[in-house]
């Protein structure tokens, strides 16, 4: 009975991912966007583990390159790892050391703990991290209070630093090793979101220790994108328009705060 089971999975997954049908993946034109290039940014949080080996090797499959939003402890557990993601091209990043709520406490905490992701990702790497970076939660969580939070986003903004938010989510950490066909009906449903701005799509997807269906997801969004004509792009090679268009559409710095800013 268990190979009974196993084998109809196998089977639905193969359909899921070779077939886009208006309820998998199909994205709804939007004439507002037609003239404008069409790039997909590909991003994950919460590695490097050995989920990250698969969505590097689902990316080379591919030719394609992907952003890594690292947690610090994590870089610390798989060092190997998170120089493979080095070594093949793809852009690193830093999201959290700890990925706890207590860092929100206050702005003190939240930096402590950054200044660990940085320390130790730096450590591995050799190489200042990344101008980008990704809050836990996003720019908009509401874990801290609302000042606390202004704070967070104005020092990150002082220090040169570019907050990275998400227009779409395969909402892959809402549970652990969530099926591949749920992860797929998100994508599709995120994709044809009323007033989405089809033109520049970042994509959040996770690369934690329960995420291991979301490389063969990963396979099925990489293949509709491509069929829809999509460029894909990593953060760590992008030209200044890209990065004026991110900011122009609110994905980088969503917040538009010019704070006063102390020297460092």
């Amino acid at each position: 009975m268990k190979n009974i089971k196993g084998f109809i999975a196998l089977i639905l997954t193969f359909f899921l991912l070779t077939i886009s049908t208006p309820a998998f993946g199909l994205i709804e034109s939007d004439d507002s966007t037609s003239n404008e290039k069409k790039v997909a940014y590909l991003t994950f949080d919460d590695g490097p583990c050995e989920v990250t080996l698969e969505i590097l090797k689902v990316l080379k499959e591919e030719n394609i390159k992907g952003t890594f939003f690292v947690l610090g402890k994590m870089a610390m557990e798989n060092p190997e790892i998170l120089k493979q993601v080095q070594d093949e091209g793809h852009g690193i990043c830093l999201h959290s050391h700890s990925h706890l709520d207590k860092n929100y406490s206050s702005k003190e905490a939240y930096f402590q703990d950054y200044e660990k992701c940085h320390i130790a990702v730096n450590d591995i790497t050799k190489e200042e991290p990344s101008i980008y970076m990704r809050m836990p939660g996003g720019s908009s969580t509401r874990i801290p209070n609302k000042e606390v939070l202004k704070d967070i986003r104005a020092e990150l903004v002082c220090r040169g630093l570019y907050y990275v938010d998400w227009n779409v989510s395969l909402e892959d950490a809402i549970g652990v090793n969530i099926p591949v066909e749920k992860l797929i009906k998100n994508f599709t449903m995120e994709i044809n979101k009323k007033n989405l701005d089809k033109s520049t799509l970042m994509i959040l997807m996770h690369d934690g220790s329960s995420n291991k269906t979301t490389p063969d997801a990963l396979k099925y969004v990489v293949k509709v994108l491509k069929e829809q004509g999509y460029e894909f792009k990593a953060l760590n090679d992008i030209s200044q328009e890209d990065h004026d268009r991110l900011l122009e559409k609110k994905i980088i710095n969503r917040h538009n705060e010019s704070p006063t800013c102390d020297s460092f």
